[in-house]
């Protein structure tokens, strides 16, 4: 039996399976997403009436049709997962009503999008002609993002319609293609794990590459995506340096897909000076939500622009999200380098901000339950003596170290960020043991042409 829709919300809910975990199939296989269940939304179309409307795109059958007018450029239709689910879309089906070919889609494009994101182009076809009425036609995509949301936008039909000036579509179905897990081998491939991953994916020092930096990133997924239960568990440390938001999300995507690590993993969110790529403020939420897959014991956004509303709106949603066990294992966090001190807009604004972060670290430092192992709150170095504004000791005040056992820095010293794996300097983090060739030998796979040793 079809749902109701709901004109108004442009919003309709399908049949849903039992599960809301991810597929997990053991031998190539392609799955028609739609019958895991979702909302069906649309836009820029006037129905042509009711008993045409866009979940007819969504209903199995090529005898139904969505049918509207545009209101303005471009009508679009688009599936969402319910519960926050998200799926691989690597293909999809077109088909057409058997009436009217004029009004069939000639040029369309696909995004996906996660949580009410922005929406990321996956597939754009032009000039699609239809050789016979109630036709399917199936398109394959390179995507390999779980995506919580797909949309299919109606460009262009393939031709006049002067009387009705209708267009129309019968089904979108968008499937995926899953590959057979890869058989574990005895010495896993060594890149899958502890990532260092550039905001700019090309060649670090000459911005030279035949791909982008999306598909760079995209690809280097996938590799770690080949091994859902693996990725995560042999996963030490997630270092990033300058990544973009739209990289952040495809880095969140595949996070979802993989089996949470029984262990810590550490968060070192860099800015990339070499390229210009600054951790500022509209990043500091998507960073710090990391913690979801990570769980961490350290957490240090080192360098870059947030200032006092970036440290704001970290600080905030960690608080925000202390009761889901994010934080259990934090002992470390850090923010140094982003001149904190300074901040936007009034003297009110800023003092505002402050008067929030301090509350919020003090319920970080007493809140036992939530941040049970925390030691060690580190901001120094954020522009204190250049401002002189007092941010400092409001922050060194937020917590009691006697009756807390949590001591803040807020000093404008020098800051230094150890080295993995570096062999010219013996300061290095802890993550691997120096005296194993074996450990090294990972460490320095990842990490040396970081450090730019060889």
């Amino acid at each position: 039996m079809k749902q109701p829709f709901d004109a108004i919300h442009g919003k309709s809910t399908l049949a849903a399976s039992s599960s809301n975990e991810p597929l997990s199939l053991s031998t190539e296989t392609i799955v028609n997403l739609i019958s895991l269940g979702g909302t069906v939304s649309h836009g820029k179309d006037i129905l042509w009436n009711q008993s045409q409307d866009a979940t007819k795109a969504f209903d199995g059958s090529v005898y139904t049709s969505w049918c509207f007018r545009k209101s303005e450029d471009y009508p679009w239709i688009a599936w969402t997962f319910l519960n926050s689910r998200r799926e691989v879309a690597n293909m999809y089906d077109v088909s057409v009503p058997g009436d009217t070919s004029a009004r069939n889609p000639k040029r369309w494009k696909v995004y996906g999008s996660n949580q009410g994101g922005s929406w990321v182009l996956l597939d754009e076809r032009s000039n699609i002609m239809w050789s016979e009425q109630s036709q399917t036609r199936r398109f394959v995509m390179n995507n390999v993002v779980a995506y919580n949301a797909y949309k299919f936008e109606f460009i262009e039909r393939c031709g006049d319609d002067p009387q009705m000036d209708m267009y129309h579509l019968s089904e979108w179905t968008i499937f995926s293609r899953y590959a057979a897990t890869p058989s574990p081998a005895p010495e896993p491939q060594s890149f899958i794990y502890d990532p260092f991953i550039f905001g700019d994916t090309t060649n670090y020092a000459i911005r030279e590459s035949a791909l982008t930096d999306m598909e760079v990133l995209r690809r280097y997924l996938a590799a770690r995506d080949a091994y859902p239960t693996m990725a995560l568990q042999n996963t030490r440390v997630l270092a990033l340096s300058g990544m973009t938001l739209e990289g952040i999300e495809l880095l969140k995507a595949s996070l979802s897909r993989q089996t949470r690590s029984t262990n810590s993993i550490d968060l070192y969110l860099y800015s990339n000076h070499k390229l210009g790529h600054l951790v500022d403020a509209s990043a500091a939420v998507s960073l710090i939500s990391l913690a979801e897959f990570t769980h961490p014991s350290r957490i240090v956004f080192g360098d870059g622009t947030m200032k006092r509303e970036g440290m704001a709106a970290v600080i905030q949603w960690m608080v925000n999200n202390r009761d889901k066990g994010y934080f259990k294992e934090l002992k470390y966090f850090q923010i140094s380098g982003h001149s904190t001190a300074a901040y936007n807009g009034t003297t009110e604004e800023g003092l505002s901000l402050q008067s929030r972060i301090v509350s919020n670290l003090h319920i970080m430092c007493t809140e036992m339950n939530s941040f049970p192992k925390l030691k060690t709150l580190n901001f120094n170095d954020n522009g204190y003596n250049e401002f002189n504004n007092g941010f400092d000791a409001a922050l060194r005040d937020a917590c009691d170290p006697e009756t807390t056992g949590v001591t803040i820095r807020a000093y404008q010293v020098s800051v230094w960020y150890p080295p993995m794996c570096s062999a010219m300097n013996a300061d290095n983090y802890a993550y691997y043991d120096r005296d194993d060739e074996k450990e090294m030998s990972q460490c320095r796979f990842t990490w040396n042409w970081e450090m730019s040793e060889e």
